[in-house]
C-alpha cells in the first residue's frame, strides 16, 4: 500500500515539474520515450540524400494515393446505397491520408530537397507552419508513418546538470522520406483517370474539327499551287532565252578592221588589190 502511494505521489510531482527519483536502474531525472537514441549518434547512417525531383514525385505519389482512397471509398458508398444494405468498407484500399497529412508531408518533403536529406523538425514548427492543432500534427505523420512515405525515430540530447550520471531530455524527431512498399499496385493497378470536363471536351473537339478542315483546304488547294510553280518556272525560261538572243554576236569594229593589216604591224595596211 504504501509503494502505491508512493508512486502515485511521484507522478504528480514530476507532472508538476518536481525532479523525482524513478526507481528504475538508470535515474535521469527526465523523461525520455522509449526507443529514443542519443541525438549526434546515428543520423549519419539514418538520414540520406534524395535525388533531383524524387521529393516533389514522392509528394504527388502521397496525393494521388489519397485521392485514389476517396474515390474508391464513394465508389463503394453509393453501391451501398443503392443496395441499401449496409456494410464495411472493403479491407483491401489504399492507406488513409487526410489533407492534413498531405500538406505535413509537402513539407517534409521541401524540408528534404533543401536540407539535403536532414528532416528534424519539431510538431511546433509544423504548427506554426500550417495551423494544425497538436493532435492534428500528430495524427497526420502517425498516417504518413504507417503509409510508408516515413521512417521516424525518436532522439534525445544529453544535458549538463550537476550530479551524479547523465541527463537527457526529449528533443525533436529525425524523420526519413520513403517509398512505400506496394505502391505501384495501387497508383499503376488501381488507379482510373479522372474525366474531363464537358467545356474541354468541347474544345479539343473544335480543335480537331478545325484541323481536319484546315487538312482538305490544303489538299484542295495543291493542284493549283502546282500550276502556278510551273506557270512562274515557264516564264522564267523565257525571260532567259530573250535575254540570250539579244546578245550581238558579230565581232566588233576593230576586230574586222584588224583583219586588213598584215605582220608589220604598225606598218600601212597592204593593198587588196
Amino acid at each position: 500500500m504504501t509503494h502505491i502511494f508512493a508512486s502515485a505521489a511521484a507522478g504528480v510531482l514530476r507532472r508538476a515539474g518536481v525532479p523525482t527519483r524513478s526507481g528504475s536502474a538508470h535515474k535521469t531525472g527526465a523523461a525520455v520515450l522509449r526507443g529514443s537514441l542519443e541525438e549526434g549518434s546515428f543520423e549519419h547512417r539514418f538520414w540520406r540524400t534524395y535525388q533531383k525531383g524524387e521529393t516533389d514525385r514522392l509528394h504527388q505519389a502521397a496525393v494521388d494515393l489519397a485521392r485514389i482512397r476517396r474515390h474508391e471509398l464513394r465508389a463503394h458508398r453509393r453501391q451501398a446505397r443503392a443496395s441499401a444494405i449496409g456494410s464495411a468498407p472493403p479491407s483491401m484500399l489504399p492507406p488513409q491520408l487526410s489533407q492534413s497529412a498531405t500538406a505535413i508531408f509537402k513539407l517534409l518533403c521541401e524540408l528534404g530537397r533543401l536540407c539535403k536529406g536532414e528532416i528534424y523538425p519539431t510538431y511546433d514548427w509544423f504548427i506554426e507552419k500550417t495551423g494544425f492543432a497538436r493532435a492534428t500534427v500528430a495524427r497526420a505523420i502517425a498516417q504518413l508513418r504507417d503509409a510508408g512515405f516515413l521512417l521516424i525515430q525518436r532522439r534525445c540530447k544529453r544535458l549538463e546538470r550537476d550530479g551524479p550520471g547523465p541527463r537527457f531530455e526529449q528533443t525533436s524527431n529525425a524523420y526519413r522520406l520513403e517509398w512505400p512498399a506496394g505502391l505501384d499496385r495501387w497508383l499503376n493497378g488501381q488507379r482510373t483517370p479522372c474525366p474531363l470536363p464537358d467545356d474541354e471536351l468541347v474544345r479539343l473537339q473544335a480543335e480537331e474539327n478545325d484541323h481536319r478542315r484546315m487538312q482538305q483546304r490544303r489538299i484542295q488547294n495543291k493542284p493549283s499551287e502546282e500550276f502556278a510553280l510551273l506557270d512562274t518556272l515557264a516564264r522564267m525560261a523565257r525571260t532567259i532565252e530573250e535575254r540570250e538572243s539579244q546578245k550581238d554576236t558579230q565581232p566588233l569594229k576593230s576586230e574586222s578592221d584588224s583583219l586588213t593589216f598584215k605582220g608589220n604591224w604598225p606598218g600601212r595596211p597592204m593593198n587588196s588589190t
